[in-house]
């Protein structure tokens, strides 16, 4: 006969082994030793130039104890008070730094922009020059090709200009 388990053993989660917790407790105190590695903290300093040894040994002088304890508090809100000074001129620093950054990343985009703006008029013109180019290979071609269809004595010699005798054209010329 099978019987069912429990209400109080099912509700109970399954203990791990006693290796497996002492892998984890092993794990964790690793972890927790390369934490204090990276991370190690200062030993505890006393503001005051009285070594800490001095300061404890004043148990049996309460009110000189007391004393020294106080000037060494003031001296380490002195310190402080310079940090938090020192902290907001970093701070001050840093927000000029970035308005400086944005101040120059939107120059740095307008003149992105212009010189796009020339690049791209730069290559209109260039366009229209390659067609115009283009237009008169083909006229001069067309008319150096019924020149040649006619009589020789109406043939322009190589090298000289279609137009006009003193009209000097280089990209004719160029183009023979």
């Amino acid at each position: 006969m099978r019987t069912e388990p429990s209400v109080t053993e099912k509700s109970l989660p399954a203990l791990p082994s006693r290796a497996k917790q002492q892998h984890k407790e092993d794990d964790r105190s690793r972890r927790m030793r390369d934490l204090h590695k990276l991370w190690k903290r200062p030993p505890v300093t006393f503001a005051s130039s009285e070594p800490a040894e001095e300061i404890l040994s004043l148990e049996d002088d309460p009110p000189q104890k007391a004393q020294l304890l106080r000037r060494d508090n003031e001296t380490l809100r002195q310190e402080v008070a310079m940090l938090r000074a020192a902290q907001r001129t970093d701070k001050n620093r840093i927000e000029d730094l970035v308005q400086e950054l944005d101040r120059a990343r939107h120059d740095n985009a307008e003149q992105s922009r212009r010189i796009a703006r020339v690049i791209s008029a730069v290559n209109k013109a260039f366009s229209e020059y390659k067609k115009w180019m283009r237009k008169s290979l083909e006229m001069e071609s067309a008319e150096i090709s019924s020149l040649s269809s006619g009589d020789s004595q109406g043939m322009i010699p190589i090298g000289r200009s279609a137009f006009s005798d003193d009209d000097d054209d280089s990209l004719y010329s160029s183009c023979i």
